[in-house]
């Protein structure tokens, strides 16, 4: 189990939750399309995001953002991946797709945080894009996408006798 917690608060909880697991990895860290820093608004209650928050009024900290490519491409398949990053969620799964890494999850389990019209333009292209590699089906708030069987290499069609 990975997890990524750019939060120091829901980070330390986490940590709590997770101590005696030893297959459990956690890191205080976002994940994004490349490496840098992002400020984070923590309203002290659940959903800390990079959107729509006042920064005169609200509190917030820097928080490391790595890129997610480098991270998953040695994990090979991936069972499940679960995915609520309260608005950079798009920012995560467009990377994925860019780096042609997509297909390594079986499934997918993303919360949208679609705060404008812009992130809603943004998500149903991505929808489009996802649609070639896995199939959706809606699970409350939660979107899942399961990735379409595919043919083993070397498989030969029994009618044609091709790969």
């Amino acid at each position: 189990v990975y997890g990524f917690e750019p939060a120091t608060r829901a980070y330390k909880m986490a940590q709590e939750k997770l101590a005696g697991f030893p297959n459990a990895h956690l890191r205080c860290v976002a994940l994004g399309k490349q490496a840098g820093t992002a400020v984070l608004c923590d309203r002290n209650r659940d959903g800390a995001n990079t959107f729509n928050w006042n920064p005169e009024h609200e509190p917030s900290e820097a928080v490391t953002v790595v890129d997610v490519a480098p991270i998953v491409e040695p994990l090979g398949e991936i069972a499940v991946a679960h995915l609520n990053a309260e608005g950079d969620e798009l920012t995560i799964l467009e990377r994925l797709l860019e780096a042609g890494l997509i297909e390594q999850f079986r499934m997918i389990l993303v919360q949208w945080h679609l705060y404008d019209d812009a992130l809603r333009a943004r998500s149903l292209v991505l929808q489009e894009r996802l649609a070639l590699t896995h199939t959706h089906e809606r699970r409350n708030a939660w979107n899942c996408w399961k990735r379409i069987p595919r043919e083993p290499r070397g498989v030969q069609d029994v009618q044609t006798g091709q790969d």
